[in-house]
């Protein structure tokens, strides 16, 4: 897996921008072939279909939840700034899953807007609606916990029938569209 380098990020090290991935039973070891072999399969994601249960959850039918996330990055500080939903990530004072943990914080409104924590009812089929920069910019953007499956790319129509999975820790219902500012590519 290769990703592209982004002009703005002088802590980028475009030399060692690599990811193995391992099948369950593959030895735990270093490839031996070209790191690049393998780009162009990866890069034909339509053909890449899961090997059990094909179809995203909820089929063709709308969502529970809809959450829609705008990316945008400015520098008017000198600092790279980045924000989503217009709304700048700050660090509170005690971590979001300590506060979950401890102080059974359940609700959204017991949580500060800026940690961006979406509380989420159990067994919700949830459409995540991830948007770029106006002017194009994209950034990677990954997330903890859920399984998802990726229904619609930035071009082409929907597909619920054989959408690609991504399988994380937890079990949980999964279905994303990504939309034409999205960050990801494909």
């Amino acid at each position: 897996m290769t990703m592209q380098p982004s002009s703005d990020n002088k802590n980028l090290d475009t030399d060692n921008v690599l990811a193995v991935f391992h099948y369950v039973g593959a030895p735990d070891a270093d490839p031996t072939g070209k790191p690049n072999s393998f780009v162009s399969l990866l890069d034909q994601r339509s053909e890449l279909i899961p090997l059990v249960n094909p179809e995203a959850p909820g089929g063709s039918g709308p969502a529970d939840t809809v959450i829609n996330l705008n990316l945008h990055y400015d520098t008017d500080t000198g600092e790279l700034e980045w924000t989503i939903n217009d709304i700048k990530y700050e660090s509170p004072d005690l971590p979001t899953l300590l506060n979950i943990m401890v102080n059974i914080f359940t609700n959204e409104d017991q949580l500060m807007t800026s940690e961006h924590t979406f509380v989420l009812k159990r067994d919700n089929i949830v459409e995540l609606q991830v948007h770029g920069s106006a002017d194009g910019h994209k950034h990677p953007f990954h997330l903890h916990g859920p399984v998802f499956s990726v229904v619609q790319g930035m071009t082409g129509a929907p597909n619920f029938v054989v959408a690609f999975k991504f399988p994380m820790i937890f079990r949980c219902y999964r279905r994303r569209r990504i939309h034409r500012h999205s960050p990801f590519q494909g």
